[in-house]
C-alpha cells in the first residue's frame, strides 16, 4: 500500500508540472522542467535525492523528491541541498554518528545488468558528495536495486531515476 501511495503523490507532482507547461526551478542553469508527449523526455533534468522519511523529520530535511535525468548519475544543485542537510545531520545534527545507506535506482529501460551499474553509478555519486562534505567513507553503504520495483508505466519512469538515502539500522 505505501509503494501506491508514493506512486500516487509522484503523479500529482508529475501532473502539477506537466499542467504548468515549462517550470524553471531552482537548481542552476540547464535545470529547466519541461513537458512532451514522450513519457523518458517529459521531465528532462531531473537529478534526484529521495530522503528516508524518518530521517528527513528527525533531521528536519524538506523531504521533496528530485530525480535523476534519463541515464545519469550526476548529482545536480538541487539534491545537494539535500545532500548538504543530509551530511549536516549525521554529523553535528540529531543523527550525529549515525550511518548512512545509499541505494540507487532506476526505470526498467535497459538490461537488467546495465541497470543495476547504473543504479550504482548513481549511489556512488552521492556517497562521494557527502564524503565531501565530511562523512568518511566507512559511514556510507552503498547498494544498487537498478530497476526493482520499478513501475511499468513510461509515464512513472522519471520518478524511478532516483537514489534513496537512509540511516543505516
Amino acid at each position: 500500500m505505501h509503494s501506491s501511495i508514493k506512486y500516487i503523490m509522484m503523479a500529482g507532482t508529475f501532473a502539477l508540472t506537466a499542467i504548468s507547461g515549462c517550470k524553471s526551478d531552482d537548481n542552476g542553469p540547464g535545470t529547466t522542467t519541461a513537458t512532451t508527449s514522450d513519457p523518458d523526455m517529459a521531465v528532462m533534468t531531473m537529478s534526484g535525492v529521495d530522503v528516508d522519511p524518518t530521517m528527513a523529520s528527525l533531521c528536519g530535511i524538506d523531504s521533496n523528491q528530485v530525480f535523476f535525468k534519463y541515464d545519469s548519475a550526476q548529482v545536480t544543485p538541487g539534491a545537494k541541498q539535500q545532500l548538504d542537510a543530509i551530511a549536516a545531520c549525521v554529523l553535528t545534527g540529531p543523527a550525529s554518528g549515525r550511518d548512512l545507506v545509499v541505494i540507487g535506482r532506476t526505470d526498467p529501460k535497459g538490461t537488467d545488468d546495465y541497470n543495476t551499474q547504473l543504479g550504482m553509478s548513481r549511489a556512488d555519486s552521492v556517497a562521494k558528495y557527502l564524503r565531501e562534505q565530511g562523512v568518511t567513507n566507512s559511514r556510507v553503504e552503498t547498494r544498487s536495486r537498478g530497476e526493482d520495483n520499478a513501475t511499468n508505466d513510461p509515464w512513472g519512469w522519471p520518478f524511478e531515476r532516483r537514489v534513496t538515502v537512509w540511516l543505516a539500522p
